[in-house]
């Protein structure tokens, strides 16, 4: 059977059976960037081994867009063909 232990490891789920670790709720690299957790397999005599997961949560941009000027401009000519490109916004 496996298990899993340390601060933390609530933000995971470990299957006993099969050892699939898998994240049990949405995680927060500002909250929390590291685990150092404890999996522990234990057979059916009871005797267990341990082995250290370390996990690191990469930074995914969670902010909203943002344009890329505060304002823009375009000047058309009034005969200007229908679905010419007039000018380009971005946002980031």
């Amino acid at each position: 059977q496996y298990s899993l232990h340390g601060p933390g490891s609530e933000d995971f789920s470990i299957d006993p059976d099969t050892g699939q670790l898998k994240t049990a709720q949405a995680l927060d690299r500002e909250k929390t960037p590291v685990y150092r957790l404890v999996a522990q397999a234990t057979d059916g005599g009871g005797r267990f081994c341990l082995a250290e997961v370390h996990l690191t949560l990469l930074d995914v941009n969670d902010n909203p867009p943002a344009f890329s000027a505060p304002h823009y401009t375009a000047s058309v000519y009034e005969d200007t063909a229908t679905k010419a490109l007039l000018t380009r916004i971005q946002a980031i």
